[in-house]
């Protein structure tokens, strides 16, 4: 697989909780960002909620 480096700047908060959810989901934070990348080459839309969701645990 050819691949590469995308170097981003973010809130060293941000980050951790982002790959703590990641992780929590049984991802890693890398394979989320690479599935919203196909997502927006595939759909060509951004998708962003303003409004907090809370996960219901069924």
């Amino acid at each position: 697989m050819n691949t590469a480096v995308i170097n981003i700047k973010t809130n060293a908060k941000v980050k951790s909780q982002a790959q703590k959810i990641a992780s929590d989901l049984g991802f890693s934070l890398s394979s989320l960002i690479n599935g919203y990348l196909n997502q927006l080459i595939k759909t060509k839309t951004i998708h962003f909620s303003l409004t907090e969701e809370i996960p219901v645990n069924i």
